[in-house]
């Protein structure tokens, strides 16, 4: 039983209105991939007059996130929540009910904020449901999801299995093994897990997932019928969250080179949720790439002021350099470099957004590559390896630079970003034709390569 159904059988019931906040707060537990595209969908919420089932599954791990969808509402939602359950999870150490709805508030509360200290404090929480409970497999698949959310993939992976084989069927648990797998770069062991889930609650979570997955292993078409039928899914009135599965389509979209689509589903978002980030985000990129300066800096300013996050700031970095403010490009750059500073969570959360901008902005060092090696050799999958790839080709280590990106390119990704990398890197390494090949591929894919990365791919067809 997960903490919310836990919740429901509690002697000590919320009121309506509580359950309405605390099933906001489900819907934050979502895994964070190595970009915005990485957020997952959901069942229905309950409304405030309604309470969910007691005998539905998968309440934690299928749930998408919050963090591109926040209003102030919901941060003052979970604020009241937190001065409801804090104190009843301090006053009994035995009470895993409300520990476990504490984690489940400050992880919400970090999906809002971007505020590390509430990701500790998630963890903190479910560290102590796990201990109050240890044999309830919610408490643990609520844990796993923590660990997921955090980037412990590989923590989330075993707590994941551990559960598996007790439940075979635990779906919260198959979630989470799948999007570990995945994020792990194992993703014929995510096929197969998402398989299982299909058999058991198939819908547009799952789609949104396997979307990604079609994505990864370069079948654009598939990635694309899978996020329009979560979108078509997402659009019937039990549906908790249109909002996020337009913006999953537009990101999937642009990625796959389909500017208007694209354009027409993160504009369907924002008219859901006019502070959905990843909407924001992808707006912004497709104003970039079509020469919109003033309207994507407003709306990397817009999206930069509900969470600061590195992928936003660097972005709006470069934009502001260009049209001239380099005051301004300086401070969102000062930022990212706070973050990485600073470590724990966030710097966890966001390593790769950080590292790579630092790549692209003159700071590539031997410690950047040993970050990325070392990250890489945890986390193997395609993104991973490009970045190990990258850094070793910007210190003008040409032989780790082609070994790497040939094994990310061995994957089947059609990431435009990884296309351009392997491309400069076989130029470099004099293989033209292959190189330029790879990026031609790359362009192709119009607003999937940010103006940076497009202006340095078109020079080096140019040479």
């Amino acid at each position: 039983m997960t903490p919310l159904r836990m919740a429901l059988h509690s002697p000590h019931r919320p009121r309506p209105s509580q359950v309405r906040a605390v099933g906001i707060l489900a819907a934050a537990v979502a895994i964070v991939g190595a970009t915005y595209v990485a957020g997952w969908a959901t069942r229905p919420l309950p409304s405030t007059s309604t309470r969910p089932q007691p005998d539905r599954v998968g309440a934690i791990a299928l749930q998408p996130g919050v963090a591109a969808d926040a209003v102030p509402d919901d941060l003052a939602a979970i604020d009241e929540q937190l001065r409801l359950w804090v104190p009843k999870a301090a006053a009994d150490a035995r009470d895993d009910i409300s520990a476990g709805n504490v984690a489940l508030l400050y992880l919400g509360r970090g999906r809002l904020t971007g505020d590390a200290a509430d990701y500790q404090r998630a963890l903190a929480a479910a560290d102590r449901a796990v201990d109050a409970n240890t044999v309830s497999t919610g408490t643990r698949a609520l844990k796993a999801t923590v660990l997921q959310a955090t980037h412990d993939f590989t923590g989330a992976l075993a707590l994941a299995e551990a559960i598996l084989r007790e439940e075979p069927r635990n779906v919260d648990a198959l979630a989470v093994a799948g999007d570990a797998r995945l994020e792990l770069g194992r993703l014929d062991e995510a096929a197969a897990t998402y398989a299982k889930i299909a058999t058991i609650m198939p819908g547009p979570a799952l789609d949104a997932r396997e979307a990604r997955l079609a994505w990864l292993t370069g079948d654009a078409g598939e990635a694309m019928r899978l996020a329009t039928r979560a979108r078509d899914a997402a659009a019937e009135p039990t549906s908790s969250d249109p909002s996020f599965y337009e913006a999953q389509l537009g990101e999937m979209a642009r990625l796959t080179g389909h500017a208007e689509t694209a354009r027409s589903a993160f504009d369907a978002a924002l008219a859901i949720r006019p502070t959905n980030q990843l909407a924001l985000l992808g707006s912004a990129r497709l104003d970039a790439a079509a020469g919109n300066d003033a309207a994507a800096i407003a709306a990397l300013q817009t999206a930069a002021a509900i969470a600061p996050r590195p992928e936003t700031l660097g972005l709006l970095a470069d934009l502001l350099a260009a049209t001239g403010d380099a005051k301004g490009a300086a401070q969102a750059a000062d930022t990212i470099g706070v973050i990485d500073r600073l470590g724990g969570t966030s710097a966890k959360l966001f390593d790769r957004q950080i590292l790579a901008f630092d790549l692209d902005h003159g700071a590539a060092t031997e410690a950047v590559l040993d970050r990325a090696t070392a990250a890489a050799g945890i986390r193997p999958d395609a993104a991973g390896l490009d970045l190990v790839a990258w850094a070793a080709y910007r210190l003008g280590d040409l032989a780790t630079a082609r070994s790497e990106s040939g094994r990310a390119l061995a994957t089947g990704t059609i990431d435009a970003r990884i296309l351009y990398h392997a491309g400069a890197i076989a130029i470099a390494g004099g293989d033209r034709t292959e190189g330029r090949a790879l990026v031609r591929r790359a362009l192709d894919l119009g607003p999937a390569l940010d103006p940076l990365d497009h202006a340095a791919a078109e020079a080096l067809l140019r040479r």
